[in-house]
């Protein structure tokens, strides 16, 4: 039995493992709830990023709940990096030396999109949700950008722990035939 633990831990050692990426364009293979995406930080107008920017299929996200995940899975990989940091500029479409949001969608409402942001100022971060109404033809320049999420697939269960439910499984059967 101890052997069998021990080989249990082993190939459970060996899972897929995904680690995001980030540079000035986007960020790779970011996981929100058990999706991988890619991010790009797109400036301009969410009429232009977006396919038009009018149907729901335009965004990844479809509820504020879902673009407050997503916003914090991102900006917890940008905390990471010390030139996000340290550097306003930092993202695709940020020019402004003393701050940079990034918008995530998740839908309009009376011609203004609706999204969660977080901003990185010079001097300290912040987060928030819909608050002033930016209209969907505004194009972001500067001081902000959008992020364009694109589903890459699902986190993968690792192939040893179905193994070792399937051994678990063996091991219990062969348990009961000695019992009787």
């Amino acid at each position: 039995m101890r052997m069998f633990i021990a080989a249990a831990a082993f190939c459970l050692g060996f899972g897929t493992v995904h680690a995001a990426t980030l540079d000035q364009a986007g960020a790779y293979d970011l996981v929100v709830d058990g999706v991988i995406y890619d991010v790009a930080f797109e400036p301009g107008s969410c009429i232009g990023v977006f396919d038009g920017c009018d149907e729901p299929s335009d965004f990844t996200f479809s509820t504020e709940a879902e673009a407050i995940l997503a916003r914090d899975a991102l900006l917890a990989l940008l905390e990471t990096y010390p030139a996000f940091d340290n550097d306003p500029t930092f993202g695709n479409g940020c020019s402004s030396t003393s701050l940079c949001q990034f918008f995530v969608l998740h839908g309009t409402a009376a011609g203004n999109i609706l999204h969660a942001f977080f901003g990185n100022y010079q001097l300290f971060n912040t987060t928030g949700v819909t608050t002033n109404p930016i209209s969907t033809s505004a194009v972001l320049s500067g001081s902000a950008t959008y992020t364009k999420w694109t589903e890459i697939g699902v986190v993968p269960l690792p192939a040893s722990a179905l193994l070792l439910v399937f051994a678990m499984g063996g091991l219990a059967a062969v348990g009961r035939s000695r019992k009787s």
